[in-house]
């Protein structure tokens, strides 16, 4: 049943006669969450629409994370989070300079809460991940230099303007391969990152130096390098 507090109620008979009181908070009734496609690419500066229905005065509370599941927020900005008299929810995302203040996010979820007037809360809708828009063949190191004592690894990020083979490849000074990240494998057009945790390929911790980060596209074959230290 509902109780006063606008909660479903109910008794258990659990262990020995005791009674247990459960409580289950009641999610709104009524509504209909249409969020953003997986095949919608996004840049900077572009705004994310969340639409659908619930009851007037209910207001949406919404969460953006990338592919690893942190929570995004620098630079971003919601409006239209109340849902007006005429019950169609209309709420936007700002996403702000994304690229810039997220260099190593290659997509994005939208997670959405509403709670209507009464306080109920119902659970998170979310949609598929939103991938980024590769806007120039480019590639970049983030953290080439490094301790892999820390466990914090250089990152490898690289743009394909459409589908492309891709390999990546560390090598010592002298030429000699000490790993292979990707071997020639075909990927479609987006923005992807890879990363390397200063071991060879035998899964041991290479020695303090400089290091030759190969990679190689259709669109571009560049050298680049990464200082291990110790």
């Amino acid at each position: 049943m509902v109780n006063g507090a606008g909660l479903y109620s109910e008794w258990s008979d659990w262990s020995d006669g005791i009674k247990v009181w459960l409580t289950a908070s009641e999610e709104p009734a009524n509504i209909d969450i249409s969020l953003v496609s997986a095949d919608t690419e996004i840049t900077d500066n572009e705004t994310l629409n969340i639409t659908g229905t619930a009851e007037a005065g209910t207001t949406c509370e919404i969460v953006i994370k990338d592919q690893n599941g942190q929570t995004l927020t620098t630079g971003i900005t919601f409006a239209n989070l109340s849902v007006g008299q005429d019950g169609l929810i209309g709420a936007q995302v700002a996403l702000g300079a994304i690229t810039k203040n997220y260099p190593l996010a290659t997509k994005v979820q939208v997670e959405v809460t509403l709670i209507d007037p009464a306080g109920h809360k119902s659970a998170s809708a979310s949609s598929s991940f939103v991938v980024f828009k590769a806007v120039a063949a480019e590639v970049k190191l983030y953290d080439n230099l490094f301790n892999p004592a820390d466990g914090r690894p250089m990152t490898i990020r690289y743009e394909l303007p459409s589908a492309s083979n891709v390999t990546i490849e560390v090598y010592s000074r002298s030429g000699a391969l000490i790993k292979k990240i990707i071997d020639n494998q075909s990927m479609g057009a987006g923005v992807y990152t890879a990363d390397w945790l200063g071991k060879n390929t035998g899964g041991n911790t290479v020695a303090s130096g400089i290091y030759v980060i190969h990679i190689k596209t259709a669109f571009y074959d560049k050298i680049l390098k990464a200082v291990v230290v110790k």
